[in-house]
């Protein structure tokens, strides 16, 4: 079989090996398709301790093509959706519903999407792969993992568990500072919360999506905002292009912020994994809001905040990382409800012959979400035309 290998920063390549065979526990999965995403760019980039070197992608759906000894809750034929990670299910943290802490969550993780068949790992193929609704895409299923990450930033904000939101959109405000896919996809989860999401950019392409969507653009470019633009981390301006966001930058994304809204956001969601944004995300929301540091850095990395503003302003800075087994859960559930469109998200489908290509375009700054068809890039059988 074919897959993708990063074997070093920027070193991606091709590969052909034997069609692994599963073992007690192990479902072998054709790739239906795969989705890129802002970690695997990182990892691409600069490595990553966990996702690389080694078999590439972790976002996929597909079929079933054989079990191993043990398995009984799925058979070959079946389309399914997978995350690429569980829990232990016995230690402290997966016994108070915590699986994102499990010490040995990321052991047997589900690597090597981008590839013609992945092999799911016992504990994942045990608790965290589910059969595919036929009326879903591939594609769509696919984001069941970007999802549940972002579902679990919601719910660590207490914004996630209302039975039906706040009605007309009469929730608090929140500024997504970033314009990837995840950024995205809090958009379109807020929106479908009830609350008043703006999201804070500065490609032209990306606001108009925004706009499109529903969403609150809010353009922070100084008239240079383009159709590409490699390293954004939306909000800075040039001082934050070159790595220094300068007390001028921030200003300005706090300025734009309050002439969008009226006012200072109750939330502003860092979804950039910048730390200069880290550092001024606090004094952009409201006296009395939060702060979700969702965009992971690179170890090692710092990131320091005015003493003043957070005691003083009592503004929440709130963590979010990975997802629990309920956030899973959860967003299976929206996904099958088709509670947000996923669809607009994916802006290219591309054949896994090309995977070398499309992360040098990615890297390039082209594309928000490319889903990779190890078929080709053409609808797969069953299913409605591209969007």
């Amino acid at each position: 079989m074919r897959r993708a290998v990063l074997r070093a920063p920027r070193r991606l390549a091709l590969e052909d090996g034997p069609l692994p065979a599963p073992g007690p526990g192990e479902v072998l999965v054709r790739v239906r398709a795969a989705l890129t995403c802002g970690t695997d760019l990182k990892t691409y980039r600069r490595g990553h301790a966990r996702l690389g070197p080694g078999p590439f992608g972790h976002e996929a759906a597909g079929d079933v093509v054989a079990v191993g000894p043990g398995v009984a809750q799925v058979r070959p034929g079946d389309a399914v959706m997978y995350v690429p990670t569980a829990g232990c299910g016995q230690c402290a943290a997966c016994r108070r519903g915590a699986e994102n802490h499990c010490p040995r969550l990321f052991q047997d993780i589900v690597l090597g999407a981008y590839a013609e068949h992945v092999l799911v790992t016992p504990p994942v193929a045990a608790r965290h792969l589910f059969p595919k609704p036929p009326e879903l895409r591939y594609t769509e299923a696919a984001f069941l993992e970007p999802l549940a990450c972002v579902l679990h930033g919601w719910r660590r904000l207490g914004l996630l568990g209302r039975a039906d939101g706040w009605a007309g959109n009469g929730g608090p405000s929140v500024a997504v500072v970033g314009s990837g896919a995840i950024a995205f996809l809090f958009l379109l989860t807020g929106l479908r919360l009830g609350l008043r999401p703006a999201v804070v950019a500065r490609r032209r392409d990306r606001l108009e999506l925004v706009a499109a969507l529903g969403g609150l653009p809010v353009d922070v470019s100084g008239g240079e905002g383009g159709a590409h633009g490699r390293g954004e981390a939306a909000g800075l301006g040039k001082a934050h292009r070159r790595g220094a966001p300068g007390a001028s930058g921030s200003e300005t994304v706090r300025r734009h912020l309050e002439g969008a809204l009226g006012e200072a956001p109750d939330v502003v969601v860092e979804a950039t994994g910048s730390a200069a944004v880290w550092t001024a995300a606090p004094a952009w929301v409201r006296s009395g809001g939060s702060v979700l540091l969702f965009g992971g850095l690179a170890p090692g990395a710092r990131a320091t905040f005015d003493a003043a503003r957070l005691h003083y302003g009592e503004v929440d800075l709130v963590s979010a990382f990975h997802y629990t087994s309920d956030d899973v859960a959860e967003a299976r559930r929206w996904l099958a409800e088709r509670r947000i469109n996923v669809g607009p998200l994916v802006t290219a489908v591309r054949p896994l012959g090309e995977i070398v290509e499309v992360f040098q375009e990615l890297d390039r700054g082209a594309h928000l979400k490319v889903a990779i068809v190890p078929d080709g890039a053409a609808p797969l059988a069953g299913e409605p035309p591209w969007p």
